[in-house]
């Protein structure tokens, strides 16, 4: 269950990296050639999809408190990011020409998209970290549970041979019970 979370969290996590890159890559394309269809179109679906898939990132790690701040610093990352990119799509969509391409060349140089993929790769850093302690917890407890059944082999036997011992004792406290009784009569 864990490999799966730990799983489901790095592919929520690599869609969304996706997602905005894809939008960022049509919001340029828009950009250069104020075509609505397809980069325009191709920009705002992505976008839109980056969010959902951030939305469901946070309800995947909702319950470890670690994750949920990340995952709540990559919203509000993604919220301030898509604020810096939707003036480079406006002018672009009023077809103003040059705007379009300062407007997303400035949102390039703030770094709040490197922000956004850096605190993507933390949680995903972070659940395979924690994969790794529970697994390595694991091995731990499986090589206790192997020693203790080590133990209980042994004293298994010893209480084996200790049967062995008092039945053997029981047999001879038995014939010389029924050897007094022959010689008591």
């Amino acid at each position: 269950a864990a490999e799966r979370h730990a799983y489901d969290v790095a592919l929520v996590v690599r869609n969304v990296s996706s997602s905005v890159s894809r939008s960022e890559a049509g919001l340029a394309r828009y950009v250069l050639d104020e075509e609505l269809d397809p980069n325009g179109n191709i920009y705002a679906s992505n976008w839109q999809l980056a969010g959902f898939q951030i939305s469901q990132l946070r309800k995947i790690v909702k319950g470890t408190p670690d994750q949920e701040a990340r995952a709540a610093k990559v919203q509000s990352l993604y919220i301030l990011r898509g604020n810096e990119l939707s003036l480079a799509a406006r002018a672009a969509f009023r077809k103003q020409g040059q705007a379009g391409i300062s407007y997303y060349y400035q949102a390039a140089q703030t770094g709040t998209g490197q922000a956004l993929d850096l605190e993507l790769e933390r949680i995903t850093r972070a659940e395979r970290d924690a994969l790794r302690a529970r697994q390595a917890q694991s091995q731990f407890f499986s090589s206790e549970a192997d020693r203790f059944t080590d133990y209980l082999s042994w004293l298994g036997i010893i209480v084996g041979l200790g049967a062995v011992f008092l039945g053997v004792v029981a047999v001879q406290a038995l014939r010389q019970n029924a050897q007094a009784r022959r010689q008591a009569e």
